[in-house]
């Protein structure tokens, strides 16, 4: 991940707690930390997403100590589109980050936030879920 890309992320993820979204600076910081671990809403184990170039995907441990363990994509969702779970917050999060994204990394950035909107398939137990409302779920704010 380049330096200029993580960048933009800590300013967007200042610029998101100064605006009251705290939850959304607080998941972000995933995008600049190539990583988001998570617990199944379905079967409570721990999974891990990475962000990776072609895509979002879900593994069962961590890819760093197993790499080559089965990868499940997730199924980004256009920022408006309905998705497996209800999703309001996850609507007004991430369709203001992205009404307040400028030119630096901006298609990036809208992809992966179609990511974060998207349908996350549990390794463990093979079950969908909205992956950014579980996320808000799991933030202490």
């Amino acid at each position: 991940m380049s330096h200029g890309y993580s960048s933009t992320i800590y300013v967007i993820q200042a610029w998101a707690a100064l605006s009251g979204r705290v939850a959304l600076a607080r998941i972000i910081e995933g995008l600049a930390d190539a990583e988001f671990p998570l617990e199944c809403p379905h079967c409570e184990r721990t999974l891990y997403v990475w962000p990776r170039p072609n895509g979002f995907t879900s593994h069962a441990e961590d890819p760093v100590h197993a790499p080559h363990e089965t990868a499940w994509r997730i199924t980004p969702r256009k920022l408006g589109e309905p998705a497996v779970a209800e999703a309001d917050a996850a609507r007004s999060d991430l369709a203001w980050l992205a009404s307040q994204l400028g030119a630096a990394h901006r298609e990036r950035i809208r992809g992966e936030l179609e990511y974060l909107n998207g349908d996350c398939q549990c390794p463990h137990c093979a079950r969908s879920f909205h992956f950014y409302e579980q996320l808000v779920q799991e933030v202490d704010v």
